[in-house]
């Protein structure tokens, strides 16, 4: 048999002000049951195959008890039955001691109604509980430190053109705004996700999204739905079918062409007509 540590789970209420005032649940409980995944439809226990069958034999059961599956009556009466009652009005704290302590305590971690840790509970919205974990908070704070240090960085190395370029595919023109309102717009966007904004410098067809967002814009290129057209012909059902089509080689003379229309529109004037405007947008 197994030596299990004995430890200490906290779970915290979220209160949330109400247009009355603080939310309360004075001497209230919620039941956390064990839930069913919507997408899979199997219950949510949190369990690798390997370590139902573990738990199986720690706890007496017979093979398959622990599986996922609703549809298996034994593993339905199990999981039916495993749930746990917490305060709605103060913390819960619940001594986690041997398997069967183990499993609620997949199945509370694995519940739509308790959050990960304070932070993941004002995320959410929802989540009418929190695991308090000082130790897991301070680790994602720090870790959200580091990416907001790490895309600044990465904000300042930019040039001025590359910064407006990247406000493009955040929705923005930023043509006619000055390079300071453009960082100071920028830096909103790293604030609010520094993953997303590194996700989007990193990326290695950055320059063609932003090309694209540009021939858009300009009228250039047509979007109709989720269809992207070069005058008649769709070039893309998605932002990234049309840069592989941008990125193609045997596609690299309509590119060219699109550029020159581009740098045209650029500098108010029309593309001249002839063989570079077979491809122009009406």
């Amino acid at each position: 048999m197994t030596t299990y540590e004995v430890k200490q789970l906290v779970i915290k209420p979220v209160v949330r002000p109400k247009f009355s005032g603080i939310s309360s649940y004075t001497n209230a409980f919620v039941t956390i049951s064990t839930e069913l995944s919507s997408r899979t439809k199997l219950y949510k226990t949190g369990l690798t195959p390997a370590e139902a069958r573990h738990y199986e034999k720690e706890i007496g059961l017979e093979h398959g008890v622990l599986s996922p599956n609703p549809n298996n009556p034994k593993s339905a009466e199990f999981w039916g039955g495993m749930s746990v009652r917490l305060f709605a009005d103060k913390p819960t704290f619940i001594t986690i001691e041997g398997p069967l302590d183990e499993l609620k305590e997949r199945i509370i971690r694995n519940s739509s109604k308790v959050a990960e840790n304070s932070l993941k509970a004002k995320q959410s919205g929802s989540a009418l509980f929190y695991v308090d974990d000082p130790e897991a908070v301070a680790k994602e704070e720090s870790t959200i430190i580091d990416s907001k240090y790490e895309a600044m960085k990465a904000l300042l190395d930019t040039s001025p053109e590359e910064k407006r370029g990247i406000l493009r595919l955040y929705g923005r023109l930023a043509e006619t705004m000055s390079e300071t309102m453009v960082k100071a717009e920028l830096a909103k966007k790293v604030e609010l996700d520094p993953k997303d904004f590194l996700d989007k410098i990193r990326d290695k067809d950055l320059k063609t999204r932003i090309f694209l967002e540009e021939l858009i814009d300009a009228g250039l290129l047509k979007k109709k739905g989720p269809y992207t057209y070069n005058g008649d012909d769709m070039i893309g059902g998605s932002s990234d079918e049309v840069i592989a089509y941008l990125s193609d080689i045997k596609n690299q003379s309509i590119k060219l062409n699109l550029s020159n229309k581009l740098k045209a529109y650029r500098s108010g004037r029309s593309p001249k007509k002839g063989k570079d405007t077979d491809n122009i947008v009406d």
